[in-house]
């Protein structure tokens, strides 16, 4: 049932930090910043989280919905941040997705020292 999962600690500091930067993503970048998990759990994580309508699969540079390599955040996501009609919930051109796709990736992309 969709909206009928328990957000844990974890998937609501992962929903904020998408949120925070620009309301996309992808299975990499979450990996990148979650590197204390496994890909196939990242996997699982971004399911739960689409299921729950927290965050939408959206075909780009893919013509198959099975496959969807971007995830957006919704209406529900943007409500539980207290900004019901943000911005970040609407279609985007794809160079605005393009550009919070890599402004993402420099944000999480593990530093050295």
């Amino acid at each position: 049932m969709k909206g009928a999962i328990k957000l844990n600690d974890n998937d609501f500091d992962l929903l904020r930090k998408i949120f925070e930067f620009g309301g996309y993503t992808t299975s990499l970048s979450v990996n990148a910043y979650r590197n204390d998990i496994s890909s196939v759990a990242v996997f699982y994580i971004l399911k739960k989280l689409t299921e729950g309508g927290y965050l939408r699969e959206i075909p780009f540079y893919s013509d198959s919905r099975k496959n969807a390599l971007v995830y957006q955040v919704t209406s529900k996501t943007c409500k539980l941040f207290d900004n019901p009609h943000s911005y970040y919930r609407k279609r985007h051109e794809d160079s605005y997705i393009i550009r919070q796709l890599i402004k993402q990736h420099f944000l999480f992309e593990p530093k050295f020292p």
